[in-house]
């Protein structure tokens, strides 16, 4: 009889932890989706960057790089980022987790790769006071500043075709 009293306080322990734990209520573990972009202050072609990951509550990353290489990642915090083409370029972070999922998104500006080149002839003769012509190939340029060491006049800021 006292054998059996214990197996039935047992079964009723037992039955008891078994009641409580299964009363108790989950709470959602918050999440987030943010991230930051880490590179050098020259944004000229081609432009390298790397991201950090300031997601939390997360178990699974979706990257995507609009124009970079790679284009897409799912490590939590990637690998560097190159972007060779000029432009703006999305980078997209979506997180989740069982319950939920966030996206955030910031955009890149990368400056196209700048060359200067210009052609120029000499007007009539070569006698002072000369006229030359000045074609401007530069690509790439938003300003242009052109300074002549002697000549009428002495600084010009144009764009295109001068003529001094």
């Amino acid at each position: 009889m006292k054998k059996n009293n214990l197996q039935n306080r047992a079964v009723l322990i037992f039955m008891l932890a078994f009641l409580v734990s299964s009363c108790l209520k989950e709470t959602a573990v918050p999440i987030e989706s943010a991230f930051s972009i880490e590179s050098s202050e020259d944004k000229t072609s081609p432009v390298t960057i790397q991201l950090k990951n300031e997601s939390y509550g997360a178990d699974e990353y979706e990257w995507i790089f609009e124009g970079g290489t790679p284009s897409s990642s799912n490590e939590r915090t990637p690998a560097k980022v190159v972007f060779t083409q000029a432009g703006e370029h999305k980078i997209t972070l979506r997180v989740w987790n069982a319950v939920e999922e966030r996206t955030s998104q910031q955009t890149i500006r990368v400056d196209s790769a700048m060359t200067i080149d210009f052609d120029f002839s000499i007007g009539l003769n070569d006698i002072a006071p000369g006229v030359v012509s000045i074609t401007n190939k530069s690509k790439g340029g938003s300003k242009y500043e052109w300074t002549f060491e002697g000549g009428v006049p002495p600084l010009h800021a144009a764009s295109g075709f001068l003529k001094l």
